[in-house]
């Protein structure tokens, strides 16, 4: 889907930028934060698994809405072409020969 880059452009930018902070935080006093909730990194790992989808949520899902109402609406369209060629087929009466895999239709009498 067309989609794919952005949204892990989005997923990095937000991955980054944790990093960064992270990086950039004292590892005592995380560690104490931690010790404080009685959390684990696995936890803070979670956490930021949860930010990042959430955060890419409010995108994606309407990107995604958008691409896939577009998508809806031609096949909507298509099998209305399909629905009008069914109505003129069965208003004359027409016969189908098949010959060498080519299809021709002929007005019957």
């Amino acid at each position: 889907m067309l989609l794919v880059n952005p949204v892990v452009a989005i997923a990095d930018i937000n991955i980054q930028l944790f990093a960064q902070l992270f990086n950039q935080a004292d590892p005592s006093a995380l560690t104490a934060l931690l010790d404080e909730y009685d959390a684990t990194f696995e936890d803070l790992d979670q956490l930021l698994e949860s930010h990042v989808m959430n955060s890419t949520y409010d995108i994606v899902f309407f990107k995604i809405t958008a691409q896939l109402k577009k998508n809806d609406w031609d096949l909507v369209e298509a099998m209305r072409e399909l629905q009008v060629c069914n109505q003129v087929i069965h208003s004359c009466e027409c016969r189908m020969t098949v010959t060498g895999g080519q299809a021709q239709w002929d007005r019957t009498e």
